[in-house]
């Protein structure tokens, strides 16, 4: 898995920008390239685990090869001398047994090749002992393997008593050893393809590395252009937010007007209290002024020795908190004007659960439409 090509990041952003909008689709688009550049990491992590498994596989079977030239090397010298033995042998029994001579010429002859492919094998392990100088360590514990099998090798030839006997362990060893050298020659050719198949992983991971180098550039130019557009957009709602304060004043100034022309058809409708001049007032109770949305006097006809104090706030979209905050109000104001207080709360609209909490408080609700609760 890679970065995303440019072409492609362009399709995609332009995509994203039609659905979401530029800031939007940028912020997308990093998030994707994060999530690249995760997975490349984790992808280079397990490519170097099995690199890693592969070296140690490599110098598993140096040792294993290192112990078969070196079981071969004793077999060879012990074949020499059991050789020289045999000739002795032959040459004496040459009359009598004919075929026996022959067969010992034909062992001879296999021997050298076996020799000469042997030289071969050992040039190469050389070179391999080179390039895994630190597999020369573990030589210590293999030597004593190699004697114990020596020892037995020992026991071995001891109980060998006949030639005949002697000439078929020979040729047996020899197929043997033949075996295990073509076994030996295909390990090393393995080891040769397995090698290569390295080098070329390698040059992949390299090339996984400059393309990740290469989105990490871009992911910084990305995150620089998405902080410059971040200052501008905060730029602009400070600014919006200035127009949004003084819209709001306008809107609760038209809202009071409202509620002033309201409240006096209400009342008189509902009461038929003759309603006088409403406005926003401030009032100074115990040196500390009050602001007042609503505030007027009241006459009711049928008690018309009793002062009626009209006691509101107006808000557009009511609520428990804003109501809580003038229940306080008109308890100070009870305090401080002397007749009956009309608390009423005028708004546009109110949850059925703030109406109920008005109602909890003894005090009225009136809504711009004109009806009251």
């Amino acid at each position: 898995m890679g970065d995303l090509r440019p072409e492609e990041r362009e399709e995609l952003r332009k995509r994203l920008e039609e659905a979401m909008g530029t800031a939007a689709a940028e912020k997308l688009i990093s998030t994707i390239e994060q999530l690249i550049a995760r997975e490349v990491e984790r992808a280079l992590a397990e490519s170097l685990q099995v690199l890693r498994e592969a070296v140690e596989r490599i110098g598993t079977l140096l040792e294993r090869t290192q112990g078969i030239l070196a079981q071969l090397t004793e077999a060879q010298v012990r074949t020499e001398g059991r050789v020289e033995r045999l000739e002795t042998a032959v040459e004496r029994l040459a009359h009598a047994v004919g075929q026996l001579g022959a067969t010992v010429e034909q062992l001879a002859q296999a021997q050298a090749r076996t020799e000469e492919r042997v030289g071969r094998l050992e040039a190469i392990v050389q070179e391999l002992a080179q390039a895994q100088a630190r597999a020369e360590e573990r030589m210590g514990r293999l030597e004593a393997a190699v004697e114990q099998l020596a020892q037995a090798q020992a026991r071995t030839e001891e109980r060998v008593g006949r030639l005949e006997a002697i000439v078929q362990e020979l040729a047996q060893a020899q197929a043997r050893a033949e075996e295990r050298m073509g076994r030996l020659e295909a390990a090393v050719e393995q080891l040769a393809q397995a090698q290569a198949r390295t080098e070329e992983r390698v040059g992949r991971l390299e090339e996984l590395t400059a393309q990740l180098a290469q989105g990490q550039a871009e992911l910084r130019e990305a995150m620089k252009a998405l902080a410059e557009e971040q200052a501008r957009m905060q730029k602009e709602l400070r600014h919006l937010a200035k127009q949004v304060g003084g819209l709001s004043e306008t809107l609760g100034a038209d809202l009071e007007d409202l509620a002033y022309i309201v409240l006096h058809d209400v009342l008189k409708r509902e009461f038929g209290w003759d309603v006088g001049p409403l406005e926003r007032t401030w009032q100074r109770w115990n040196d500390r002024l009050e602001e007042i949305n609503i505030f007027g006097q009241a006459t009711d006809p049928a008690r018309p020795g009793r002062v009626i104090w009209i006691v509101g706030e107006a808000k557009y979209n009511l609520t428990i908190r804003e109501v809580d905050r003038f229940a306080r109000l008109v308890e100070r104001a009870r305090k401080h004007l002397i007749g009956e207080i009309f608390p009423v709360c005028f708004c546009r609209r109110a949850r059925p659960e703030v109406q109920e909490h008005v109602r909890r408080l003894g005090l009225r609700l009136v809504f711009s439409y004109g009806r009251m609760l």
